[in-house]
């Protein structure tokens, strides 16, 4: 099956302003969650379903967590980056890591009092950008940030 480059825009049922219950307190996203997200990106956009490293999606969600808890890293930009690195070139899912890797970014930034505002070309291009390893994990954390605006 060929891959899609059409990014989704955003406009997923649970795509409603959403922040953290405690201001202080950083909100993760769970393996469930980034299945959902998954499988709704490609309902919209094409692609062929299915986890091909359910191991990989488990790693990206606990290694937040424990730079969260464990090493107290407080930076949003920072820990969407990991996602972001995580799932567009850990590839856990068969077809749509590239799409799945920044919806997932916007979904724990809309948890966290952001979204990511960007044209379809910018995020294409950011995306296989982070594909190819061309842009280091400092890098996309400054693309996130520069492209994020408060809810």
């Amino acid at each position: 099956m060929a891959h899609s480059t059409k990014m989704s825009k955003c406009a997923f049922p649970y795509r409603v302003p959403m922040a953290s219950k405690n201001h202080n307190e950083i909100q993760y996203i769970s393996v469930a969650e980034l299945i959902k997200l998954h499988r709704e990106i490609l309902d919209e956009t094409g692609g062929e379903y299915g986890v091909l490293n359910y191991s990989n999606l488990e790693f990206i969600v606990d290694f937040i967590k424990s730079q969260i808890y464990s090493i107290k890293i407080t930076d949003i930009f920072y820990l969407a980056s990991l996602i972001a690195r995580g799932i567009i070139s850990g590839h856990p899912f068969v077809d749509g890591n590239k799409r799945a890797g920044i919806e997932a970014c916007d979904l724990f930034l809309r948890k966290n009092g952001y979204f990511l505002e960007m044209k379809p070309k910018e995020g294409v291009d950011f995306a296989f950008s982070v594909a190819k390893s061309e842009i280091d994990l400092d890098s996309i954390r400054k693309w996130l940030e520069q492209h994020s605006r408060k809810i």
